[in-house]
């Protein structure tokens, strides 16, 4: 049986998060991947092929407190909106 699986491959060449350990880096960077799958399972008549790339994201602050995996699933969230901007 053959499927119609799209796969997005999402290089972020360079994240620097002021104040975050090692471990919630891990933590962040798994949230985010999760995230955009989510988000992207939600979108699949999206042509990701016109999709261009985010070249740079404007620095973001967070709120005191937020957690590794919030801060992962909000910048999942914006990169995502970035790139069906860019269609």
């Amino acid at each position: 049986m053959r499927t119609n699986q799209t796969v997005v491959h999402l290089n972020i060449g360079r994240m620097t998060i002021q104040g975050v350990s090692h471990g919630d880096h891990q933590r962040m960077r798994r949230a985010m991947e999760r995230e955009f799958s989510r988000l992207a399972v939600t979108a699949r008549n999206m042509d990701w092929r016109s999709a261009s790339s985010v070249e740079r994201m404007d620095p973001r602050t967070f709120p005191a407190g937020a957690s590794a995996e919030e801060i992962g699933r909000h910048l999942a969230a914006e990169i995502f909106r970035e790139l069906r901007r860019s269609r």
